[in-house]
């Protein structure tokens, strides 16, 4: 304004655009002030528009939000099922490969069996074969229980994440 004022005290003007001039200082800030009102209800018409557009966005994010909610559940339950299935093959080959091995020394300690062990000058030799194939059984025995006890660890683990919020209930509704 004060650049305007200054121009228009001037008596001698350098006028390239007379049509973008107005006559009178008065005037020029009636125009700028009309430029300024324009531009203030354009501002406020954005403005308006943006926090309309906002407001649907987030409408929409309320309404999207329960399915992303229950993909992202079912998605952790896939990952779950996912891993309590590994951990159970994984437990399940272990104990299958105990077995085989199990089966490899009884088979080797039957094949050590025969008639002459009978003879009391044999009897250290079938004791010693005796206290292997009880040692072998107890191992056998105790390592399954063990196996055993993974599994049921693996499945109440499941059991109880299946409890929590509601988590089986949620992921029906995919």
């Amino acid at each position: 304004m004060n650049v305007a004022e200054e121009f228009y005290k001037k008596d001698k003007h350098q006028i390239t655009k007379p049509e973008c001039l107005q006559e009178t200082y008065d005037l020029c800030i009636d125009a700028l002030g009309q430029k300024m009102l324009t531009y203030l209800f354009q501002s406020d018409e954005y403005h308006i528009a943006c926090i309309s557009e906002f407001r649907a966005q987030l409408k929409t994010f309320e309404e999207e939000l329960p399915q992303v909610i229950r993909l992202a559940i079912g998605r952790i339950l896939k990952d779950h099922e996912q891993l309590l299935a590994e951990s159970t093959e994984q437990i399940r080959g272990h104990l299958q490969d105990q077995l085989k091995k199990w089966t490899a020394i009884k088979d080797k300690n039957m094949a050590q069996l025969h008639t002459s062990l009978g003879h009391p000058d044999n009897i250290p030799v079938l004791e010693a074969l005796c206290q292997k194939e009880e040692k072998r059984q107890a191992e056998q025995v105790e390592s399954i229980l063990i196996c055993t006890k993974r599994l049921e660890c693996l499945g109440s683990t499941f059991r109880e994440f299946m409890k929590k919020d509601d988590v089986g209930r949620i992921s029906e509704r995919n």
